[in-house]
Order: structure tokens, then sequence, then C-alpha cells
């Protein structure tokens, strides 16, 4: 499957262009690893077999197109050298890709080290999304905390009650303001926004 979506995605990006494909394939990596994770834990051959196909036609079809990419940003004469780059990159990453998984798989076991890959695809997605794209994830993301927060607090105690948005918003403000009022770095005004936002829950305790 690799090597069949390999040759197929050459064709299709020196018609369209190599960097709009790679975002979609790297969510279809993250969907293929998240599944086989999931097979593997049910047990579930079919599972695993659909999965296999989609992380193969993944893995097949970004590594053709990261090497268009890099192609694509040297002149000819610079081919080589790009060609060179692009290898050393790509067997580096496996290499050290592989003994981080396996690293967790021993400490952890395989499924998790399986889900922890696919959080790891998902980092990259910000190099190859647009600001429109790249907005809507952040802001998936950020509501998915507010999803997780009702989960633990519903899904596991049982107690129904929607006050983790309000906190959510003392934190989303304390960010905003820090970041636009006094031109915070991002990383200080996210360790502002939990602190606030932790006080405030204790102060209503």
């Amino acid at each position: 499957m690799a090597a069949i979506f390999r040759w197929w995605i050459g064709g299709v990006a020196d018609r369209h262009g190599a960097e709009r494909f790679v975002a979609p394939f790297v969510i279809i990596t993250v969907l293929g690893v998240t599944a086989i994770a999931w097979a593997i834990h049910d047990q579930s051959v079919p599972v695993l077999l659909l999965s296999a196909l989609l992380l193969g036609s993944a893995y097949g079809a970004l590594q053709n197109l990261t090497l268009l990419i890099s192609f694509a940003s040297v002149t000819r004469r610079h081919l080589g050298l790009a060609s060179s780059i692009w290898n050393v990159g790509f067997d580096l990453g496996s290499a050290i890709g592989s003994v981080v998984v396996g690293a967790i798989a021993v400490a952890a076991d395989f499924p998790t080290a399986l889900a922890a890959t696919g959080v790891f695809a998902l980092l990259t997605l910000p190099l190859f999304l647009g600001k429109y794209h790249l907005h809507i994830v952040g802001a998936a993301m950020i509501l998915s905390i507010a999803a997780v927060a009702l989960q633990l607090l519903l899904g596991f105690t049982g107690l129904l009650s929607l006050g983790q948005a309000a906190f959510l918003g003392v934190g989303a403000y304390t960010s905003g303001l820090l970041a636009t009022g006094l031109k915070l770095p991002f990383e200080l005004t996210i360790v502002a926004a939990g602190l606030l936002s932790g006080l405030s829950s204790l102060i209503l305790v």
C-alpha cells in the first residue's frame, strides 16, 4: 500500500502541488495509528487490517510529499544536497521515533505507544496548515479541554455542573488580556491563565 500511494501521490502532487496534501495524510496517519491501538486493545483483526491500510497509504504518500517539498525549496543545482538532507532526516527520524515509541511501549504498553505516535503526528500539523485551518484546529483543541473536564466531572463522579465553563472563560480572558495588553509571551500567559483559573475555583470552594 505504501508503494502504491508513493507512486500515485507523486503524479497528483506534480499537477496540484505537494503542500496541500500533507495535512490530510498526517490526519490519516493519526487515524491509522489510533485505530491500530484500538484494534490491538480489542483484538479486532478486521479493524487492524483496515487501519494498517490507512497507515501504509499515509506513510507512502508523506514520504514522497516531503521529498517533493524539499526539492521545491532549492534550485536545480542543489537537488542532490536536498535529497541527501532529506534522506538523513528521514533515517534519523525513523531511528529516534523507533527508540521513543519502543521506550513508551516498554514503560506502558503498545497501544499507549501508538497513541503517543498519533499525538506526535498531530504536533506537526501547524507546519502545513494555513492561518484559517490552524485557527479551527486550535479552537477544537481548546473546546476539547472543556469536554474532558465535563467528562471527568459528570462521567466519573456523576456530578452535574457547568461551572467549569466559567473557569475556562477566566483562563481564556486572562491569557488574551495579558497577551494583547501587556504583550507577554504566549507561554507566560498560559501559565498565568491556569494559575488564576485555579485560584478562582479555590476561592469559590
